[in-house]
């Protein structure tokens, strides 16, 4: 079982068709994802631009769900838009049973780059433990994808990459890491116990601050906060186990 990391979107190439892609931004889109469905959301539709989501979000009530329209650009809430991308903000709203459309600067577009791997997983520090124990479950090569900050490597995306492959090499004895994989989990073991201090000083992190978005920071530097693997199905972000059965790890 190998498992790459790659640093950046744009050092992913084509996805693997056999392999299960694993698309992470912490600062926020895979850390609101993570909330959203922790609070009960019935799944989240990411789509890469703004036109889309609105056509898509009318869509849906026409049809009579329950839906919110999310999103960001340069980590602003969108104007018409019923939230923005904070999960801070996640925590005063309803969300229950609820559809989310959500389009982001970063973590959308990169969703939207492994869309046909075999099968495609989002995973922030809030859910990388339990995203590693499916993937050891699964027993499929592993690429990890870093969204970035508009094609540049963001310090929270390699950290959350580097624990979610500690997370699975400790779960998989002699697994097979790449380059970029070695270099994510040192950049988590140099940050380990320090993650909070992590964002606040990546450079991501310093502009949600000056716009006021600290209790996001907070939130997304809890590890393992929550318990479930997130998978895309059918072009919905839902938690896995929501419309079958998480598979056991052998010997866990």
């Amino acid at each position: 079982m190998k498992t790459e990391v790659a640093l950046r979107a744009e050092e992913a190439g084509e996805p693997d068709p056999e392999a299960v892609a694993v698309v992470v931004d912490v600062l926020r889109a895979t850390t609101w994802v993570a909330t959203a469905l922790e609070r009960g959301a019935w799944g989240v539709r990411p789509v890469p631009e703004v036109d889309e989501a609105f056509r898509l979000a009318a869509a849906l009530r026409e049809q009579g769900h329950a839906v919110l329209l999310a999103g960001e650009r340069g980590g602003l809430p969108l104007p018409g838009f019923d939230l923005g991308n904070s999960p801070a903000e996640l925590t005063q709203r309803d969300v229950a049973g609820r559809r989310l459309v959500l389009t982001t600067t970063n973590g959308t577009r990169a969703l939207g780059q492994v869309a046909s791997a075999g099968e495609v997983l989002v995973a922030s520090l809030r859910n990388a433990g339990a995203t590693a124990l499916y993937l050891a479950a699964a027993r499929r090569d592993v690429h990890v994808v870093c969204a970035g900050t508009r094609g540049r490597l963001s310090l929270e995306d390699v950290l959350a990459a580097g624990w979610l492959v500690r997370r699975l090499r400790e779960a998989c004895e002699g697994l097979d890491r790449s380059d970029g994989a070695r270099v994510a989990e040192a950049v988590a073991a140099a940050w380990e116990g320090r993650e909070l201090e992590a964002l606040r000083a990546a450079e991501h992190g310093r502009r949600l601050l000056d716009l006021g978005f600290g209790a996001d920071l907070e939130m997304a530097a809890r590890k393992d906060a929550w318990d479930r693997p997130v998978r895309l199905e059918d072009g919905w972000l839902r938690p896995v186990g929501a419309g079958g059965t998480m598979p056991e790890v052998a010997g866990r």
